[in-house]
């Protein structure tokens, strides 16, 4: 990104012809810097857009069908090396496709294949641009999308696409620009790199301009030479003889035409020689014009017209038996390889060897290649092009036939004609007879091989084009163009199997046509009948009055079709939507219901008009004329008629292909033939199994009828006064009819009959089309006077019943539904006039004129017959499509609506996730920091008060009463209970001072808590809050664990003088100094602690535990080890007293005098003796409780932090469970949050398809009424 800020953005645009690559320019540049014309030189065109510098390179188009291998070399090369017009490489590369031109396998293929020039990287860099959106017109490009072979291509572009506006320039180039940057940035911000194949491309080019400027040197070189060896010009012929060769649409006719500078040839039609001789700048020129071959078919699979029709094209023409040059034509717009050296050498070859010194290779299409020398167009093609020139002595010259005000160009070819002929002689034809017989004169076998294969590749040639053309008329018809005039209908052709299934084969002729395809979709040529230029002519039928029918009939089934479609697409979206909960009935089942029902309905109306003839029933009494009258209509005598009842069953009569007449009967294929009237009612004669309610289908040649190739049937019935099972025939012959024609007598009035089956087929269909013939109104022509009254009557009673009683038209129509002929006099005049005979002729009533132009307004009434036959079925089009849109617009508003309500929900449910997560967030941090002040405080408030307990301790072992006796085992159960007592009096006391405060704080905690997590929960939660989160009282457990922390307590309760030597030491000294001090006067003396009786348990411990002889030798040992030092240390003991004693008495009495030392001894004395006799049970009681407070309180002070610590660790676990419980509730709000904001986004995604599919209903609603208004436009409404 950072290069492309720094450098510009930079951009190759690829397309086809037509893609609108210079309109994308222009628009993007601003400006019209750009012109949509035709060339092959790469143009880099620069600019600025919003800010930024913009490159673009423009690179020659290809043809939008053509392979890779159709595709001259010199654009190929172009438009790879347009990446090196960019330095480094382009950004992004632009594929330009026109949506108002067809997409098909053929055009994706072709994408495909240029675009592999680049190497497969490119689809990483490509963006599709599409153009022309506006010519989709009620289709979108979500709808255009689905397109196979348009998706492949945008799948390989990694669904990159825009669609590029025309109109809205700012908004459409902003937001191209915006894709153009995220296709840079999803490559890192790399261009496209330049690899080793597209540099050899550029060498080969490199190389071949330099080659090509070569060949422009040399030719300049030899006309340098001619005027300098002689004279400065060649003379000029005055008569100059051309013939021009080549292959199909190579521009050969077109090259004539430019010659005459005048239109002469007829373009893409000749099947044989044509020649035309007028003035060109002062000489007599004359031109023949050959027939064309294939351009990848050897002479072997080309007509057989093409091969021998140059040698008789040439031999014939008394003007050509000597030409002076003969013209090569070859486009320069499409590749020359080695197939089409082969397929010219072989043609060229008919006119011998020689030939080629007389040659002159014509390059044609220079308009494609503007800025291309053609030397340039020979190097690039490579060996097969350049053996051609080389075959021609470096003889070539280049046409714009676009351009035939250009005369320097046809003056310039005159030039070369002059050279060449002033180098060789007249190119005689009797030089290659030998050619021509052995062309002729080849095997039998072989020659009727190539024949064959000539018609089946014939046949081929043509199956394809048809197809084409079929496929190029459709497509045209979808984009609102006519060229009905440029590709003329189809006819069926029968392909011989044997050859259809060669891949090979199939493939060149779709190279074949390709070339006319794209001529057509370019707008270059106007073919009225391609296949002509191939011998295969097409017949045009002549237009019958019922042409119109027959069309409307067509357009209005093909309506009905994709109503069909439409309404089944409806029925089945709006029972998704009604059966999907979660939308939560945004269609209803009556909405269902209705659109259902119209798909019966549309059914029913949709199998009628498939059937796509015309079906019209003659129905009347016996002996009325209804024979008579279809076979006026025919032009002929075709079903049986007289008087009486000649019509035994029903006759239906179509058209057939084939030249011979037939008929079937029911329940039988098998074809009788007939070939007279009197045939065919001798069959109906004979056939005894034949009965009035049976259909015998009689099928006469359209080529003897034109009204018949207009898929017209008639029906002819017999008399409705036979039977009486009118209900059966109506069921049978009548549902399907178009038109009923009640033939009456003129000679009588309406019998009631005739009036019953028609009310009962009225009953059935919904306002038939029913025509009234009176026939036989001849016979009033000998009663003039009253033919006026005669008619008025016999018209007020047929207007009464089509109005009255049937009600199937209004008044002012009913008059024009009704007939006076005489079908005997049309039958005769017509068949008279068929003959060659005066259609007047013979015995005629007066009036003939009058009753025969009423008998073809008849006729011509059919077209008539369009409105009242298809109003109807319009109408009620129309209403059921203005229903669905309306269910359409109601679902499409219902959705609407509850999107816009759940968008809103979204956001306030979004909102307030946001909100419980950052007071989540918030709270967890507040929370935690009164977490950790609780904590301390508790840990401060039980440290305290476990001090002043520990100080209260004597108080506490004084409360202790139990036996006591220094025997073991009662010191043992009294220490014992002395531990339990404390551990209870002291648990009991930490309570009393602490338990209340800290509940108090704890409880004060949890519901801070709850009232700062209460609004983050659900208001049915914070209702069962109570429940989820009890109310109890926290109790702190002081477990001060005494048996455990005192078990190691050693009591000494034996008597120890108050004034002994080692009790004044440590009296005066302390126990730990005094015990250093005596170490200090003895260091052998180890003082140790008086054992007790309960010292066997430490010194148990103090023993090391073992197991056998080995552990009971090693204790002894130890034990005597133990005597020995306290003998040693007692003898040592004594010595040294003795001589303190000594030495101290005497200095004493030498002091004080013995009196004061024995009062001093005797009180000595006598308190020693009252301490030991005072030393009683209680003494040692009082004496173990003494040594026991501060043993306790030592051990207790030790552990005031731990106890201390675990009271806080209780309450910060207590607060702490609470805290987790409400986060789990908050967790769970948050997790029902994500659920149910997830449950509108699938909901939204779902009323958004909801919508899109209801608007695309919608517009295809609006589209069918917009075919049904034109339908009305085009077959209802009057014409002008």
């Amino acid at each position: 990104m950072a290069e492309q800020m720094e450098e510009g953005l930079r951009a190759v645009v690829l397309g086809w012809q037509k893609s609108d690559k210079a309109s994308v320019i222009n628009r993007l540049l601003g400006g019209e810097v750009e012109s949509d014309r035709h060339f092959a030189r790469s143009v880099r065109k620069d600019g600025d857009v919003n800010g930024r510098k913009i490159t673009l390179i423009n690179t020659p188009c290809w043809w939008q069908n053509y392979g890779l291998q159709d595709s001259p070399e010199v654009v190929k090369q172009e438009m790879v090396c347009s990446v090196f017009l960019c330095p480094p490489g382009p950004h992004v590369f632009l594929l330009v496709i026109n949506l108002s031109l067809p997409f098909t396998e053929e055009n994706r293929l072709s994408i495909e294949k240029h675009f592999s020039l680049f190497g497969e990287r490119i689809w990483r860099h490509t963006i599709v641009l599409f153009t022309r959106a506006d010519s989709l017109k009620d289709k979108n490009i979500e709808q255009h999308k689905k397109n196979q072979d348009l998706q492949q291509i945008i799948q390989r572009c990694r669904q990159r696409y825009d669609i590029f506006d025309f109109k809205n320039k700012s908004a459409g180039v902003q937001e191209l620009l915006d894709k153009i940057d995220d296709v840079v940035a999803a490559n890192n911000g790399n261009h496209f790199e330049t690899h080793d194949m597209l540099l050899e491309i550029k060498r080969k080019r490199d190389e071949n301009e330099k080659r090509a400027e070569a060949r422009q040197k040399m030719l300049q070189d030899k006309i340098d030479l001619l005027k300098e060896i002689g004279e400065e010009t060649v003379a000029p012929l005055l008569k100059v003889r051309i013939v021009l060769l080549g292959w199909s649409l190579s521009g050969k006719s077109s090259t004539g035409n430019t010659i005459f500078n005048h239109e002469i040839f007829p373009i893409g039609k000749a099947q044989k020689g044509t020649n035309h001789t007028g003035d060109v700048n002062g000489r007599k020129i004359t031109v023949l014009d050959t027939p064309s071959w294939w351009k990848y078919f050897s002479s072997k699979f080309n007509p057989k017209f093409a091969q021998a029709a140059i040698l008789e094209s040439i031999g014939q023409s008394q003007h050509m038996q000597f030409p002076h040059a003969m013209i090569l034509v070859i486009p320069a717009d499409t590749s020359f390889n080695i197939e089409q050296k082969i397929i010219i050498e072989e043609y060229m070859a008919i006119l011998g060897e020689d030939v080629w010194r007389h040659t002159i290779v014509l390059f044609t299409w220079r308009d494609r290649i503007p800025d291309v020398s053609i030397e340039e167009h020979i190097e690039s093609e490579g060996d097969a092009l350049q053996w051609l020139i080389e075959k021609c002595r470096n003889r070539y010259h280049v046409f714009d036939n676009t351009d035939k005000k250009n005369r320097a160009q046809v003056t310039e070819l005159l030039q070369k004609i002059d050279e060449m002929v002033a180098e060789n002689s007249l190119f005689c034809l009797k030089t290659q007879c030998a050619a021509e017989v052995n062309v002729h004169e080849t095997d039998t076998q072989q020659d009727e091989e190539r024949n064959l294969n000539t018609d089946k590749l014939l046949k081929l040639m043509y199956q394809e084009m048809k197809n084409r053309r079929k496929e190029i008329k459709r497509k045209l018809e979808e984009l609102g163009m006519d060229l009905s005039g440029c590709i003329a209908d189809d006819v069926s052709i029968e392909l011989p199997p044997d050859v259809s299934g060669d891949d090979k084969l199939t493939e060149k002729i779709r190279r074949e046509v390709r070339r006319w395809e794209a001529i057509i979709m370019d707008g270059m040529l106007n073919i009225q009948n391609p296949e002509a230029s191939y011998g295969v002519e097409m017949e045009q039928s002549d237009r019958s009055p019922l042409k119109r029918f027959v069309l409307a009939k067509k357009k209005i089934g093909e309506v009905f079709e994709q109503l069909l479609v439409y309404v089944q697409e409806g029925t089945e979206f709006v029972k998704e939507t009604s059966n999907n909960e979660s939308l939560e009935n945004i269609s209803n089942k009556s909405q269902l219901d209705e659109i259902e029902a119209y798909t019966s309905k549309l059914s029913t109306i949709k199998e009628v008009l498939s059937r796509r003839h015309m079906k019209v029933a003659f129905f009347g009494r016996t002996s009325n004329g209804k024979s008579t009258v279809v076979n006026a209509m025919l032009h002929d005598r075709v079903l049986p008629s007289g008087i009486g009842h000649t019509t035994n069953c029903f006759l239906s009569v179509e058209g057939t292909d084939e030249d011979k007449a037939f008929l079937k009967t029911e329940g039988s294929e098998e074809e009788k033939s007939i070939k007279t009237v009197n045939q065919l009612a001798h069959a109906l004669h004979m056939d005894e199994s034949l009965d009035a309610g049976c259909l015998v289908k009689v099928f006469w040649p359209k080529t003897k009828c034109a009204l018949l190739r207009d898929d017209l049937v008639l029906v002819d019935s017999p008399g409705t006064d036979v039977t009486t099972q009118l209900d059966s025939w109506i069921d049978k012959f009548c549902l399907d009819a178009d038109v009923f024609v009640l033939v009456a007598n003129s000679e009588s009035t309406l019998m009631n009959t005739e009036k019953h089956f028609f009310h009962k087929v009225n009953e059935r269909l919904s306002k038939p089309n029913i025509f009234i013939l009176n026939n036989r109104w001849d016979a009033s022509a000998a009663e003039p006077e009253y033919m006026e009254d005669v008619r008025k009557q016999h018209t007020d009673r047929c207007v009464n019943f089509l109005v009255e009683e049937l009600k199937v038209v209004d008044r002012a129509q009913a008059p024009n539904r009704i007939f006076f002929v005489s079908a005997k006099e049309v039958l005769n005049s017509r068949m008279q006039r068929a003959q060659g005979m005066p259609e007047t002729g013979g015995a005629l009533a007066e009036g003939f004129q009058e009753r025969l132009k009423e008998f073809q307004n008849f006729e011509r009434s059919f077209e008539a017959t369009v409105k009242t036959k298809f109003e109807q079925h319009t109408i009620r089009a129309k209403q059921i499509t203005e229903t669905v849109k309306d269910i359409m617009d109601q679902i499409n508003i219902a959705a609407a609506d509850k999107r816009v309500i759940s968008l809103e929900e979204r956001e306030y449910l979004i909102d307030r996730l946001d909100f419980v997560r950052n007071q989540m967030n918030l709270l967890i941090q507040d929370i935690k920091k009164k977490i950790e002040a609780i904590t301390k405080e508790v840990e401060n408030k039980v440290s305290n008060a476990m001090a002043e307990e520990i100080c209260r301790l004597s108080v506490l072992i004084d409360e202790f009463h139990s036996d006591f006796h220094p025997s073991p085992n009662v010191l043992k159960i009294y220490k014992s209970d002395l531990l339990t007592h404390i551990e209870r009096g002291m648990g009991k006391n930490l309570a009393f001072r602490c338990s209340d405060a800290v509940n108090a704080s704890v409880q004060s905690s949890q519901k801070d808590m709850i009232e700062c997590l209460k609004p983050l929960l659900p208001s049915a939660v914070q209702n069962q809050l109570h429940m989820l989160i009890p109310c109890r009282k926290f109790e702190l457990s002081y477990d001060l664990n005494c048996a455990t922390l005192c078990s190691d307590f050693q009591e000494n309760i034996e008597f120890q003088f108050s004034l002994g030597w080692t009790a004044l030491v440590h009296r005066f000294l302390g126990p730990v100094n005094g015990r250093r001090a005596l170490m200090l006067v003895d260091q052998n003396l180890k003082l140790t602690a008086p054992l007790t009786p309960s010292a066997p348990a430490v010194v148990q411990s103090q023993i090391p535990s073992a197991h056998g002889g080995q552990g009971q030798i090693q204790a002894s040992i130890a034990q005597e080890e133990l005597m020995m030092s306290m003998v040693n240390n007692l003898a040592s003991l004594t010595s040294r007293t003795s001589m303190s004693v000594i030495i101290v008495g005497g200095v004493v009495w030498r002091t004080v005098g013995w009196r004061l030392i024995a009062l001093s001894v005797s009180l000595y004395g006598m308190l020693y003796l009252f301490e030991k006799l005072t030393w009683t049970t209680k003494a040692k009681e009082r004496a173990l409780k003494r040594q026991f407070v501060e043993y306790a309180t030592e051990k207790l002070q030790m552990i005031i932090s731990f106890t201390s610590s675990n009271c806080s660790h209780q309450v910060q676990q207590e607060i702490a469970s609470t805290f987790a419980r409400l986060c789990q509730q908050v967790d769970i709000t948050q997790k029902d949050l994500e659920n149910e904001i997830q449950r509108l986004t699938d909901k939204i995604q779902k009323l958004e398809t909801v919508q899109k599919r209801s608007k695309v209903l919608r517009h295809k609603a609006t589209a069918l009424e917009k075919q049904l208004e034109d339908f009305s436009s085009q077959y209802l409404r009057p014409q002008p």
